[in-house]
């Protein structure tokens, strides 16, 4: 599973924390970056080949993200997630 992680908290280095946690899993991180916009909350965006997952998926985002939900599909990248952590996580 290939994830997307963004930082939309607005926090210095969110993004390569949860990054480091979800690569501790053996996730493959093949981006790390920030958010166009910063958000409240964490978003979870799944590909189609990882919604059948997704339960699985989120019982390990807990613990690292607080609220870990589906927010949408993912339909414009490669990856098979994409996640934006909020200002909620912090």
């Amino acid at each position: 599973i290939s994830l997307e992680i963004l930082n939309g908290s607005g926090v210095a280095g969110a993004a390569k924390k949860v990054a480091d946690s979800l690569s501790a899993l053996e996730y493959q991180i093949i981006e790390v970056g920030n958010a166009q916009e910063n958000s409240e909350t964490s978003q979870i965006f799944v590909s189609t080949e990882l919604e059948k997952f997704q339960n699985e998926f989120l019982k390990d985002l807990d613990g690292i993200l607080e609220e870990a939900t589906i927010s949408g599909k993912l339909e414009d990248s490669t990856a098979s997630a994409r996640i934006i952590i909020g200002k909620n996580n912090f």
